[in-house]
């Protein structure tokens, strides 16, 4: 079965020179108004970027690229790969060396998330963190609004609710231009391990399924889905 590769980065990972963003990226990184969000889209773009080349590097693409890229003293190669935006929002990368990946990208919190495979799929990375009860009217299905009233972990089913369902919204491409409350989640597995666990969603308007897995990284949490009839993915395939 494909594999999922993902990576996490903070802002600490990113190399102090910014020799490795293409002429383009460059360009843009110096028209932030805030650098705050400056710093966050550095941040994704580095992930997006590490995650891609090492992907490479560890499956059957490996042969596929001229030599290795990985280590700050190559950082520079970077430039030559590029993460630009498509007409949704969602990224897109553009290389001459690397496999035409699919990508999803998130971050939350000084901390970025990128998730590589060959086939559409979204991620999304969360803060465990107290959501509003009007949030979760406005946002969470009858049955997920009834499951958070009796669990012992509201912050974290909350979050992880969310999370699954903004993965859904970037497989699709579509962002929050779809109501979230569309989108029904569903747990599968209750372990508190910090393993993957299983999830499924479904959209309620057109009856489309997606399976996910998610994984608790306290204070963080990270989801990925992607369209059930297109792709079988097991925890073992995320490395």
């Amino acid at each position: 079965m494909p594999p999922i590769f993902w990576l996490m980065q903070t802002q600490t990972n990113i190399p102090s020179s910014l020799n490795w963003l293409s002429p383009t990226e460059t360009s843009k990184a110096a028209k932030f108004a805030f650098e705050k969000k400056r710093r966050e889209w550095l941040l994704g773009r580095w992930t997006a970027k590490l995650a891609a080349v090492e992907a490479a590097e560890k499956t059957t693409f490996a042969d596929y690229l001229p030599e290795p890229l990985l280590g700050i003293a190559s950082t520079e190669q970077f430039c030559k790969i590029e993460i630009v935006n498509a007409p949704s929002g969602s990224p897109l990368l553009v290389s001459e060396t690397l496999p035409n990946f699919y990508i999803s990208i998130s971050h939350r919190a000084e901390r970025a998330i990128c998730t590589v495979g060959n086939f559409p799929h979204g991620c999304d990375l969360e803060l465990i963190e107290a959501r509003s009860d009007q949030f979760i009217a406005d946002y969470f299905t009858k049955p997920e609004q009834q499951f958070l009233t009796s669990c012992l972990e509201k912050a974290k089913y909350a979050n992880l609710f969310w999370s699954a369902k903004e993965s859904v919204m970037k497989s699709l491409q579509t962002g929050l231009s779809i109501d979230p409350r569309s989108i029904e989640v569903t747990l599968h597995d209750f372990n508190p391990s910090s393993d993957w666990q299983k999830l499924s969603m479904i959209n309620l308007e057109n009856r489309q399924r997606f399976s996910g897995w998610w994984r608790d990284f306290n204070p963080y949490l990270m989801t990925t889905a992607f369209p059930s009839d297109q792709i079988t993915i097991n925890k073992t395939d995320f490395f």
